[in-house]
């Protein structure tokens, strides 16, 4: 099975390399990306975005907890470095420095 998955990326490469040399690098990636692990990256990042608007629903807790620690995790990211954002915009407001 391995020989034959490689040998069908060999011969995806080749084909790119052949059929499309005016996409930019990007593209290239994206599209292996596509080809190798079946995730649309522009479809990716904007549900990162979205993940990263409002924390996940408690339901999805109890049906896929992986999922709710993963979306969880992104969301704390985001909001962690957005309350320091906030706050140093908020110490300029107040004419505090930020230390």
């Amino acid at each position: 099975m391995g020989k034959l998955k490689n040998e069908m990326i060999a011969t995806e490469e080749q084909f790119w390399n052949e059929a499309s040399p005016d996409l930019s690098m990007d593209d290239l990636i994206r599209d292996d990306v596509l080809f190798r692990y079946d995730v649309d990256l522009d479809v990716a990042r904007s549900m990162q975005n979205l993940m990263k608007l409002c924390t996940p629903p408690e339901a999805l807790y109890v049906s896929h907890p992986e999922i709710y620690d993963l979306w969880m995790g992104i969301f704390l990211i985001d909001t962690q470095a957005d309350e320091s954002f906030f706050q140093r915009q908020l110490d300029l407001f107040e004419g505090r420095k930020h230390g």
